[in-house]
């Protein structure tokens, strides 16, 4: 019985790993379609329909609430309209819609730059920005140098949740379950501390304000759609993980172990 339980264990903690190292995936995906400014390259990858499909690929079939799928949609439907332009021409549309949508440039010409504070506060730099980088300390992760985007820029927030699914990922390969259940902790409670206080209500803002393109309309449906989605998921997950570890700790204090 007791190696047949030690097995399930291990194909418990194979499960945990895949899915942590997809869902880091997936943060990184979604943080590159907000810190990625339109440049040559980055529209012939999009036009070839590689963006799209690396989001619909991410998460081993986590897409699948009914926001996800219409997001993913309106990307695709997008592409196809601008595979119709010139590269050039194309650009230009999703340059002009990016600083409307993510700019911040003025009341009235697109939401509100994408930051928790501006949200939360009403002002950059406000007290939740040093709360977001004194989490990102504490974990020695730092906002690049040369970036005039604050902690709490959207990007690097999302940026900050695909580090922690790394980390945890990478405790589950080792076999630090305690490491990993720590580290899905920090994620839940960073996710409802702060991600989700504000970046749902950014989003609900980009479907109003766009005009141009539905790219980043479709990139807000999806972003909004997978982080309700983890809200619920991320309960599960800890529940399991603190399951699993109960278990490894009863295995180890029993006698013959």
């Amino acid at each position: 019985m007791r190696s047949q339980t030690a097995s399930d264990d291990a194909v418990t903690v194979a499960a945990f790993r895949v899915l942590a190292a997809a869902r880091a995936d997936t943060y990184g995906l979604l943080r590159n379609l907000y810190a990625q400014k339109p440049a040559s390259e980055w529209v012939k990858g999009l036009l070839t329909g590689e963006v799209v499909r690396s989001l619909s690929r991410a998460g081993h079939g986590e897409f699948r609430s009914a926001e996800i799928v219409e997001g993913l949609d309106k990307l695709r439907r997008c592409v196809e309209g601008l595979r119709r332009m010139s590269a050039k021409a194309a650009l230009m549309r999703l340059a002009v819609d990016r600083t409307r949508l993510l700019g911040g440039v003025a009341p009235g010409y697109g939401p509100p730059f994408p930051s928790e504070s501006v949200y939360r506060e009403g002002r950059l730099m406000g007290d939740t920005t040093r709360a977001v980088a004194q989490s990102y300390h504490k974990l020695a992760v730092y906002v690049p140098q040369d970036s005039y985007d604050p902690p709490d820029y959207v990007a690097f927030e999302l940026d900050f949740m695909r580090v922690l699914c790394a980390k945890e990922a990478e405790a589950w390969g080792s076999g630090e379950v305690n490491d990993a259940l720590q580290l899905l902790r920090r994620e839940e409670s960073f996710l409802e501390d702060h991600i989700l206080q504000w970046v749902p209500r950014f989003c609900e803002e980009v479907l109003r304000e766009t005009r141009i393109t539905d790219f980043y309309r479709g990139v807000a449906q999806l972003t909004k759609g997978f982080l309700l989605q983890e809200e619920g998921d991320l309960k599960l997950y800890l529940a399991a993980a603190r399951e699993l570890v109960d278990s490894k700790l009863q295995e180890a204090a029993s006698p013959g172990s």
